[in-house]
């Protein structure tokens, strides 16, 4: 096992026992540090995960023993949706078949607690296998949503659909520490791409699960997402963080195509934990290990804003669409939800 995964693994368990312990994790607001970023709000409370409906403009939060809440991109509360108190502390929005009108959450935590799909008034629809990475929700050619799920160990990789139901199972990788999906071979069709504990980036046809190719990403890879092309038939591009050979205690996000050339690369301060790109925005919001958001300007190629908040273990992140105004970025440490915007 390489001394990355080592190091990576030893801290998930840390971040994981620490979840648990009822205060620990909990960020203190006037120990956070903001760069670049200006606070629009804050909803008070534990939460730890968070995720936004962009056709809705609805988000929802998570915290402990089952707690969600429904809240518009103003901040404002407009219901409790109470999950069972075994629940996850991260979420997913899922489209379910009936059009993808109907909505589900889906909850998991880092290894331990199964993955469980909820509907919106909180009532279980189904549960899952434990050990999880990731998951990452796509429609994969169209239709109602599938949900990519990467295990930890010799787990490997499922894509679920809305039921529950096992679509394919791919256990040729193991600790898949990160999963997405894109059209980067260009094909017209969308492919699975993770990560793994050989550090490679992997893509995998959508459709059958067969393993398509394995890449060099330039680092040993533990994050991995995609940039949507901006024209219709050009390849997506994989944007892959991890340590550079050699380098342990640094970080890099390299952007390359599906054949692995690299296109550019841009140092990050500390270990990738939660990635996602803004939908119609070049802006990847990066949380880190031990209460850090990096935000990057995917076309000026640099960190255009930043928190710290070294109270905080777990972060979460993501993208709250607001019509034709600029998304609001959300930011879940443990204690407050807050929504930020870029200074201009």
């Amino acid at each position: 096992m390489s001394t990355q995964c080592i190091v990576r693994c030893t801290l998930l368990a840390s971040l994981v026992l620490l979840t648990s312990l009822s205060s620990a994790a909990v960020a203190e607001e006037d120990e956070a540090v903001f760069k670049g970023l200006q606070r629009a709000w804050s909803l008070q409370g534990n939460w730890f995960g968070v995720s936004a409906d962009n056709s809705t403009g609805t988000i929802y939060a998570v915290g402990r023993e089952g707690r969600c809440v429904q809240v518009d991109t103003d901040g404002k509360q407009e219901r409790e949706i109470r999950l069972p108190e075994s629940s996850g502390m991260t979420v997913r929005i899922v489209r379910l078949p009936d059009n993808g009108k109907k909505k589900a959450l889906a909850t998991f935590n880092l290894w331990s607690g199964k993955l469980g799909c909820f509907d919106l008034d909180g009532k279980t629809l189904w549960t899952g296998s434990d050990g999880i990475d990731d998951v990452w929700v796509d429609e994969l050619g169209g239709g109602a949503d599938k949900m990519i799920v990467g295990y930890n160990g010799a787990g490997g990789i499922q894509v679920l659909d809305g039921q529950g139901a096992v679509i394919w199972k791919n256990t040729t990788i193991g600790n898949v520490w990160h999963v997405c999906a894109g059209d980067v071979l260009g094909t017209g069709s969308p492919q699975v791409i993770t990560t793994s504990a050989t550090g490679q980036i992997h893509i995998f046809d959508a459709t059958t699960g067969k393993r398509i190719k394995d890449l060099d990403a330039g680092c040993y890879a533990t994050m991995v997402r995609v940039i949507r092309a901006d024209k219709p038939g050009k390849a997506d591009l994989i944007l892959a963080a991890g340590s550079p050979q050699g380098a342990d205690d640094k970080t890099v996000l390299i952007a390359l195509g599906g054949n692995g050339s690299k296109k550019w690369s841009l140092p990050l301060a500390g270990t990738p934990s939660a990635a996602v790109v803004a939908a119609g925005k070049p802006w990847l919001s990066v949380g880190m290990q031990g209460g850090r958001v990096q935000v990057v300007d995917l076309d000026r190629r640099e960190v255009v804003g930043s928190i710290t908040d070294r109270s905080a273990m777990l972060v979460d992140v993501a993208w709250a669409a607001r019509g034709a105004e600029a998304p609001w970025l959300l930011v879940a440490m443990g204690g407050n939800l807050n929504a930020f915007r870029l200074s201009k």
